[in-house]
């Protein structure tokens, strides 16, 4: 997870999921340009990826009051009421 503050972007999170050499990023902003503005860089960001031996799935762009949701559930598993046990692995 990377947090980032960004002069033309403002307050963003990034999450980067990475499975078995398979990347998924998930961007939370508020700007509604960005997914827009993201996808001529989708295809060189695979391209660049493929080349170290990476697949990229997919880039998800949501709104930034959904990340804090998101955050809290993986950060803080143990606090969801109904779960039991502990599955982290870095």
């Amino acid at each position: 997870m990377l947090q980032l503050e960004l002069e033309r972007l403002g307050p963003s999170c990034l999450i980067v999921h990475i499975v078995d050499r398979v990347v998924h990023v998930e961007w939370y902003s508020d700007d509604i340009r960005l997914e827009e503005q993201m996808r001529p860089f989708e295809s060189d960001l695979r391209e660049r990826l493929a080349a170290t031996g990476y697949r990229l799935s997919n880039v998800t762009v949501y709104p930034l009051s959904q990340q804090r949701e998101k955050v809290n559930a993986a950060v803080h598993p143990l606090t969801l009421a109904g779960k039991k046990g502990v599955d982290i692995r870095i």
